[in-house]
């Protein structure tokens, strides 16, 4: 199904989801009709602290270029001229909430790719059955996951870290 263009773009999509979402990729792998991700998700509340509205709506330049995000600042742009502080307010509150936040990222990850994908040939619908799978990776588990990696294709050297503040207590199976 994806072919060496699919996952070019997937590649780009992925890199944008992450320069604005906060996370980080310590490895990943694309297959022909699936991928994996090793992911560190640092703890929002500790990273935004001091972030102000103005840093949190910076973040929306990654996708200036989308017409939705194109929305969203006209919107801003709009309040700032009339001096609605609450609107900006809530434009600020809604990018937080989007931020350092795994399912967030894996939903528009996987929406923006179908997306894409759907446009380039001419069709409707998912590209993914259900929801994404994730597996807490603990730093006595490095190993392991290592050599897992190396079987499914990964890089051989792959860094993987240990869960940062309270992830591993926030952290639930999906």
């Amino acid at each position: 199904m994806f072919g060496d263009a699919e996952k070019e773009t997937f590649r780009k999509i992925l890199f944008k989801q992450l320069k604005f979402s906060g996370l980080r990729a310590l490895a990943w792998c694309f297959r022909g009709n699936h991928f994996h991700l090793l992911l560190e998700i640092p703890d929002r509340e500790q990273v935004l602290e001091g972030w102000t509205e103005e840093d949190l709506i910076g973040r929306l330049s990654v996708f200036r270029d989308e017409y939705s995000t194109k929305l969203v600042l006209g919107e801003l742009e709009m309040f700032r001229n009339n001096g609605h502080a609450q609107g900006i307010t809530e434009i600020a509150g809604r990018v937080r909430a989007r931020l350092f936040d795994l399912s967030v990222f894996m939903k528009e990850l996987k929406l923006k790719m179908t997306m894409a994908y759907n446009y380039g040939h001419g069709r409707k619908g998912t590209l993914w059955e259900g929801r994404f799978k994730s597996v807490l990776v603990e730093e006595r588990f490095r190993q392991y996951v290592n050599s897992q990696a190396e079987i499914l294709g990964l890089p051989r050297n792959v860094a993987v870290r240990p869960a940062i503040g309270n992830e591993a207590n926030r952290h639930k199976r999906t």
